[in-house]
């Protein structure tokens, strides 16, 4: 499911990766902040990509690899700034023995980081509209 302006990140070595037996893989999704704040989208979803349509789990191991998330400072994007409208991203991503969580604030200026974290935003509200749970059955 690419996003417009992400380009495609199908082919990524790091794809591969997953497949052979890097283990599965989790994340952990949460928003802070933003002009209209609302608790009940700010609750940490979780996705397991694993569960997911084959293309969309695809999709988001390749711009995990793109952004090279494992490899970042745990503070990635802009420092966070003042202002109510500023909106900051959580994310932890657990691969078999490898764990990172990032605080990513925007503007994101990184335009992989950018695509990963929208493309994990487009998961966490399908998973919310699924309801309990964030996965299918």
């Amino acid at each position: 499911m690419p996003l417009p302006g992400c380009g495609d990140a199908h082919g990524q070595a790091a794809g591969t990766a997953a497949r052979d037996g890097a283990g599965a893989m989790e994340i952990e999704f949460e928003m802070e902040g933003g002009l209209a704040h609302m608790p009940g989208l700010a609750c940490p979803v979780v996705i397991a990509p694993d569960r997911l349509p084959e293309a969309e789990a695809q999709a988001i191991r390749d711009q995990v690899a793109a952004a090279q998330f494992f490899d970042r400072p745990v503070q990635g994007g802009a420092p966070p700034g003042r202002g109510a409208d500023r909106r900051s991203y959580i994310l932890t991503i657990t691969e078999g023995t490898r764990r990172r969580t990032l605080v990513v604030a925007e503007p994101i200026e990184d335009e992989a980081l950018r695509c990963l974290v929208r493309l994990i935003e487009v998961q966490a509200r399908a998973a919310r509209r699924r309801g309990a749970g964030g996965q299918p059955p």
